[in-house]
């Protein structure tokens, strides 16, 4: 292909408006992580972590090699005060330019636009563009900070309760995840666990995990997520055959998800869980019923 952004369906998969498709078949129980466990050693994690990190690093490797291959031709990146700055095609990221103009501008960075398109900031430009550099004071800024807020509370929730995870949109002012707690964890949310899923985010913010992005056929989506219902069903209603759409990891986290994100777990420097709530899945109370977390 000649980017790797071709036939890539452009899907907020994260959304809860998808249309729904018919169940799939009942999906494994995860291995539930011992509650309360702010460490979560790997031997305690849900062995589904293990079986998306297997896949992701296989098809990782080939997407680092197909960018290896690709030619490197000297690129002009326009600012939006029209000043020009030199760079190199699929090796000058945003950040990039963003610390050759002030290091105090890459530090506040969030997200870039790409000729009118978000980016992250880590992400190399693949031919000359139009490039804005974004902080959390603008409504780009504040939506991708709070969605990779999200991941973070995804990551912890998965270690905490070894739940499976449905949608975790930003809000204006936070974030929400909604989670399939499994029934051999015992109960529902409480109070109690907001401050074990704390620890478990405060740790990953601190080890400064990367956002690394990968684009995925809809098989290997579905390889990959096998062990999720909520994700298969996700898959196969908002992905269109012989497409791709990407995921994100950060540290043992994997997530549907269009992006784009801050570059690192580390640019969240504050975490805490406000409330608890019942939901039901895409928001139809046919579905099933599930935890929702604000943060």
């Amino acid at each position: 292909m000649s980017s790797l952004e071709d036939k890539t369906a452009k899907i907020a998969l994260n959304d809860t408006d998808a249309t729904p498709a018919p169940a799939p078949a009942k999906a494994s129980k995860p291995k539930k992580a011992k509650s309360g466990n702010a460490a979560t050693p790997q031997a305690d994690r849900p062995e589904f972590i293990e079986h998306r990190n297997r896949i992701f690093d296989e098809l990782f490797q080939k997407q680092k090699d197909e960018i290896a291959q690709k030619p490197r031709e000297k690129i002009t990146i326009t600012l939006p005060d029209n000043t020009e700055r030199e760079g190199t095609s699929w090796e000058t990221t945003p950040m990039n330019i963003a610390n050759a103009i002030s290091k105090s501008l890459a530090k506040r960075l969030v997200i870039a636009k790409v000729n009118g398109q978000l980016w992250d900031t880590l992400r190399p430009l693949e031919s000359s563009a139009k490039l804005e550099l974004l902080d959390f004071e603008t409504k780009e800024g504040k939506q991708v900070f709070w969605h990779s807020s999200a991941h973070v509370l995804g990551e912890a929730c998965e270690l905490h309760f070894g739940c499976h995870l449905c949608n975790g949109p930003p809000l204006d002012d936070g974030f929400y995840y909604d989670i399939a707690v499994p029934e051999d964890f015992g109960r529902g949310v409480s109070q109690t666990d907001f401050a074990p899923l704390e620890t478990l985010a405060n740790k990953a913010i601190k080890e400064k995990q990367p956002f690394e992005r990968l684009v995925m056929t809809k098989e290997d989506l579905l390889r990959m997520f096998s062990y999720n219902k909520y994700k298969v069903q996700l898959i196969n209603s908002k992905v269109p055959d012989n497409t791709s759409t990407t995921v994100y990891r950060c540290g043992p986290l994997i997530d549907l998800c269009r992006g784009p994100h801050v570059p690192s777990t580390g640019n969240i420097t504050s975490f805490a869980v406000m409330k608890n709530s019942a939901s039901y899945f895409l928001g139809d109370a046919n579905n099933d019923s599930l935890q929702r977390i604000y943060g």
